[in-house]
């Protein structure tokens, strides 16, 4: 996965970077703590627990995987949700 797709973005603000910076890091750690949860549950780990939105957190998630999905469509099923299991 691409480190930091808001720092190849054009004309942002500082306070714009830092948004989008931040927005992307919460989408990867999110989605990558479900990946290996998701991995768990499907050897027979039942009692792993997804994760769970924190205040303010599940925005940032959506608007991460948006910022994600729309700077490098070519790896956009990267940023799909994990399908819960």
């Amino acid at each position: 996965m691409p480190c930091f797709i808001a720092g190849d973005m054009k004309a942002l603000t500082y306070k714009q970077m830092i948004q989008y910076s931040l927005a992307q890091n919460t989408f990867l750690r999110i989605n990558n703590y479900n990946i290996a949860i998701k991995t768990k549950r499907q050897t027979g780990n039942t009692t792993a627990s997804y994760y769970v939105f924190k205040e303010g957190e599940q925005m940032l998630y959506k608007q991460g995987q948006f910022l994600l999905t729309q700077n490098d469509p070519g790896n956009a099923a990267l940023y799909q949700s994990v399908v819960k299991v």
